[in-house]
């Protein structure tokens, strides 16, 4: 039950874990949950624009202790089914 409960077809359904009570996130627009795919933002930026949220995000991040390391995509390896 807990499992079920944690995929994410069943997340994006509930709208307490997918957020639609912010009033700054418009889910019509762009829901918290979109496809549960990693590394699907590769099909909508540019490599310029990876570059440049690296840098924004070490300017804003670097005085965190310890650092918040942010991945963008899953090693195969990591997977386990």
């Amino acid at each position: 039950m807990i499992a079920d409960h944690c995929s994410f077809e069943c997340m994006k359904a509930n709208p307490m874990t997918n957020h639609e009570d912010v009033y700054s996130i418009d889910s019509s627009v762009s829901p918290l949950l979109r496809k549960g795919t990693v590394g699907d933002w590769k099909n909508y930026f540019t490599v310029q624009q990876n570059e440049d949220f690296d840098r924004k995000y070490k300017e804003e991040m670097e005085e965190l202790l310890p650092p918040i390391p942010f991945k963008f995509s899953l090693d195969n390896n990591c997977i386990s089914n």
